[in-house]
């Protein structure tokens, strides 16, 4: 199935919980009812999760007793067909999507592909508006399904990763308890108006002391509404007074005392009074203390309404607000108001944490106080939208801290009123940035005036970056270069040696460079050869990328190339000569052995013939021999040396007495020199 993000990115969805958070918390804030709650939070959604439409429906129960939804509200990005004004979605029947249904009651996402759906009705409803995969998100108001939020894929047959389940489950969560919260103010406004009406209106619950007599009377709406007859009712004032809470009876006295200096006619006091079944219920009581000439108290009237379920709800919502509270108060970051001039009306206690300053004492203070000088210019300056901008605010020790701001502008009956938003620590990772950025100029700076070739690539063989000599070395610009792998210019011979060596490295290798000779084809299509260093990088012990850096050696590779053929030729002419010298030499003392055997024959026949005057012959025949001995050594030391250049000549170590050895050469060649000169020898040490 095609997906909709890249692997890299799915392992970082998480990180968008905070930011989310804080974005729907700022929404929720400035939401009165439950449309524009929906209409702030649903484009939010969207884009986060990045589908094509998201929607919410909310379940009812129809006078025929049929469970149904309606769509309330949707978003849809650009280009998507809106469905908001689609009848098949309203007054929708729920009973054939039961097994959809089912699943959401049980407070579980329900998704899928629409082209694997069993059920025909809802594939075809999903497929007329064009979705081709889906998930759901309940909304549960007290074990209840209130209704749900539904986000569809109008492009690819989607697989809803994990982390993605996790951001819509958490969002419909916070979001279900946003609805109760609502309904509950919704529904306390709408009994304390019901309140007011009756306070004004209705005699029902009307009791009478009268003074004089210390006696009280109890009208029919009294007892009926305390569960009472007139037989078992209480009798007296001091019976009344018993069946008041503990906890509220003297407040009551206090405040019902017709001796009290009051300061408006009426008094009303908030009590809880126990019912004939031993329950307590909460009752307003609103009383008239009628005197006499002489303006003494004679009579207390008073009208009682039941107030218990106005109370119950006040309690809900208490809890709700202290809930909401200590979500806001636990947030890492700030949540924020400010007022018209910018002035601080409200920050939680993240801003404490992040600034160092009391939360009291900022109350009321500019906010630009808090703005480093060089920053101020670019903040609250988008108009009326809002924006999201990153900035410096000082902190208590001086210093300051990288914070990320996401505000929107507040709008009370058509006037802006104020600012409210959200802020970030992001101090860690924008000193990062900047320290990486700069790193990034500097390599860069090297890269662009460098001869080499500098490129920085994926583990998966993409380019990240390409140094200008790109287009001196192989004829691509830059930008030709990063539209492919950066495998598609090797030769194809050389691959083999770049998977067997390349790849082991950088898997084994955490330190070293590697040079790497191999061939790069250029926009002619001619192999080029290049060294290249390779350095893995790693980011928190993963091997994130790697940098090459390569160098055109083709004209020292070819003039290595030729040097080889030269030396293959000396090898040649060396090995030629060294054999033909060894075959001269060989030549040669055969005839200087047939000339000396011949001039000791003529030697012979001289002495056979009795030739009295010998000495003339006798001379020239040994300088002949002397000459021939001297030829023959000399060719012996040429095939010696021939062998030895040809590598033929065979080694056999033995012991000899080197000071005879030396005595004999000097012998041989040193002694009976016509100028006289001779050969001294020193010997030192012992023989062994």
């Amino acid at each position: 199935m095609a997906q909709p993000k890249a692997i890299s990115n799915l392992n970082t969805e998480l990180n968008k919980l905070p930011q989310l958070y804080n974005r729907l918390m700022l929404h929720i804030q400035l939401s009165a009812n439950l449309n524009e709650l929906f209409s702030r939070v649903l484009p939010i959604l969207g884009q986060t999760v990045d589908v094509q439409r998201v929607y919410a429906f909310k379940n009812y129960i129809d006078s025929n007793g049929i469970s149904k939804t309606d769509q309330i509200e949707e978003w849809v990005s650009s280009g998507t067909k809106s469905e908001l004004n689609n009848e098949l979605l309203q007054n929708l029947d729920l009973e054939p999507y039961s097994e959809v249904i089912e699943v959401l009651e049980q407070g579980r996402l329900n998704f899928g592909i629409v082209s694997t759906l069993e059920s025909a009705d809802f594939k075809e409803l999903m497929s007329s508006q064009d979705i081709k995969s889906f998930l759901f998100a309940p909304i549960i108001i007290e074990d209840n399904l209130w209704g749900f939020i539904g986000f569809d894929d109008c492009k690819i047959e989607r697989e809803w990763d994990e982390n993605e389940k996790d951001i819509i489950d958490f969002a419909s969560k916070l979001i279900s308890n946003s609805i109760q919260r609502i309904d509950l103010q919704q529904d306390l406004r709408q009994r304390e108006n019901q309140l007011s009406v009756a306070l004004e209106t209705s005699n029902d619950g009307a009791w009478q002391i009268d003074l004089n007599y210390n006696s009280i009377e109890f009208s029919d709406q009294w007892l009926s509404l305390m569960g009472y007859s007139r037989t078992n009712a209480p009798k007296g004032l001091e019976n009344f007074e018993n069946l008041i809470h503990p906890d509220d009876r003297q407040r009551f006295i206090e405040t019902i005392s017709p001796f009290k200096k009051h300061k408006t006619p009426f008094i009303e006091c908030e009590y809880r009074i126990k019912c004939v079944e031993g329950k307590y219920k909460w009752v307003h009581t609103q009383a008239v203390i009628s005197k006499n000439d002489f303006g003494l108290p004679i009579k207390i009237k008073a009208n009682t309404v039941d107030i218990s379920a106005r109370v119950m709800y006040q309690a809900d919502i208490e809890k709700k607000e202290e809930e909401y509270k200590t979500l806001v108060e636990s947030l890492q970051d700030v949540i924020f108001r400010l007022d018209i001039n910018h002035n601080i009306v409200y920050v939680n206690n993240a801003w404490t944490r992040i600034t160092g300053f009391n939360v009291e004492k900022s109350t009321g203070v500019s906010f630009t106080q808090f703005i480093h000088p060089n920053d101020k210019y670019k903040v609250f300056e988008k108009g009326n939208e809002g924006a999201e901008e990153e900035f410096r605010l000082i902190n208590a020790d001086g210093k300051y801290v990288w914070v990320k701001c996401f505000y929107e502008v507040v709008i009370e009956n058509k006037r802006e009123v104020g600012i409210s938003g959200n802020i970030s620590n992001i101090h860690k990772q924008k000193t990062t940035e900047l320290a990486l950025r700069e790193s990034e100029q500097r390599f860069r700076l090297m890269g662009e005036n460098m001869n080499d070739l500098v490129c920085m690539h994926q583990i998966d063989g993409k380019l990240i970056y390409v140094s200008p000599s790109a287009f001196e070395l192989l004829g691509f610009t830059p930008e030709e270069v990063k539209e492919k792998d950066s495998y598609e210019f090797v030769v194809e011979e050389d691959m083999q040696l770049i998977r067997q060596n390349l790849v082991a490295f950088l898997q084994g290798n955490k330190k070293m460079q590697k040079m790497q000779v191999i061939r790069l084809i250029n926009k002619d299509g001619e192999a080029v050869w290049f060294e290249t260093i390779i350095q893995p990088i790693y980011k928190e012990g993963e091997l994130t990328s790697y940098l090459s850096v390569s160098r055109d050696f083709t004209e020292r590779k070819e003039a290595e190339e030729e040097m080889e053929k030269a030396l293959v030729k000396e090898r040649e002419v060396s090995d030629l000569r060294s054999s033909f010298i060894s075959m001269a030499s060989h030549e040669f003392r055969t005839p200087l052995a047939s000339i000396k055997s011949s001039v000791d024959l003529l030697d012979l026949y001289v002495e056979d013939n009795g030739q009295n005057d010998l000495a003339p012959f006798s001379r020239h025949f040994e300088k002949i021999r002397s000459q021939i001995d001297r030829l023959t050594n000399m060719m012996n030391d040429v095939l010696v040396l021939g062998k030895s250049q040809a590598e033929k000549l065979p080694f056999n170590s033995e012991e000899a007495d080197l000071i005879s050895i030396s005595m004999e050469y000097i012998d041989q060649h040193f002694l009976n020199q016509k100028d006289g000169r001779t050969l001294a020898v020193e010997v030192s040490g012992k023989r062994r």
